[in-house]
């Protein structure tokens, strides 16, 4: 599968690498994400307007999805379920700050500051450049040695990478400390914080099964059975769980939680 400025395309693999002529060349350039199920019984994408997801077999779309927030597909393990997700909206009382988010914002308007996902963290970097066709920025990461602080110290040697548009957190208006310190708010820290872990907490984990599936809300961990999301079966409650894993096995099943400490 190829996105570009011509839009989505979908190519055999070697030695030919011909174009599949069964699927309709996708020509949005606003495709944010695309993704085939595990089973490679399905392939769906994104294109800013709608999620459209195509039977592998003949390559035919089959279901279309009106959402055009929605940045990032996954299908459960066995194909049956497609889940998506928007990314978080600040309140009105967060827009008074400097903060904005990336779905607040036009491509173009993504410029100066921004927090952006570097791994499990997220760190302020400068744009440098765009590369709107791809929905792809060039940036500089300022502090890209350990959990982001208030205070970000410009390395010697700035660390630049190309990154897709959904990597962009938030943009912010640091205040220059002294020579390469940048500082940002608090209400611009917590917003970049909030919207990471909106980004990793909320997706849905799955036995191999589906038998089981789990989700992250609010320090707590729900346990949903047999598809059935009208009422959790079971619920982790009060231990203030940083994150966790539910493993992919069958039964027994098992979990893994982290809670953080206190310093």
């Amino acid at each position: 599968m190829l996105r570009g400025s011509t839009g989505v395309s979908i190519n055999l693999g070697p030695p030919s690498y011909d174009l599949v002529s069964a699927f309709t060349r996708e020509d949005s350039k606003a495709c944010k994400t695309m993704v085939f199920d595990p089973q490679g019984k399905y392939f769906a994408w994104v294109n800013g307007v709608t999620v459209k997801i195509a039977s592998v077999s003949t390559w035919k779309v089959i279901t279309e999805i009106t959402k055009p927030k929605i940045s990032n597909l996954e299908f459960s393990p066995k194909g049956t379920y497609l889940m998506t997700w928007e990314p978080y909206l600040a309140s009105s009382r967060e827009a008074e700050t400097t903060t904005r988010c990336d779905d607040e914002l036009d491509f173009t308007e993504i410029v100066g500051f921004v927090t952006c996902l570097y791994g499990d963290f997220w760190w302020l970097a400068c744009v440098l450049d765009s590369f709107e066709d791809k929905q792809e920025f060039k940036v500089s990461f300022l502090h890209p040695h350990g959990p982001a602080p208030s205070n970000f110290t410009y390395p010697t040697v700035p660390d630049i990478l190309r990154v897709h548009r959904s990597s962009i957190l938030t943009t912010v208006d640091p205040l220059t400390a002294t020579g390469r310190v940048y500082t940002l708010t608090k209400a611009e820290t917590e917003n970049a914080t909030r919207k990471l872990f909106a980004v990793k907490q909320m997706a849905p984990q799955w036995s191999s099964d589906e038998k089981i599936c789990a989700r992250s809300l609010n320090n707590d961990v729900l346990f949903y059975e047999d598809a059935n999301f009208e009422s959790e079966a079971h619920k982790i409650h009060g231990q203030r769980v940083g994150n966790f894993s539910l493993a992919p096995g069958t039964p027994p099943y098992h979990i893994l939680c982290y809670i953080p400490g206190e310093f």
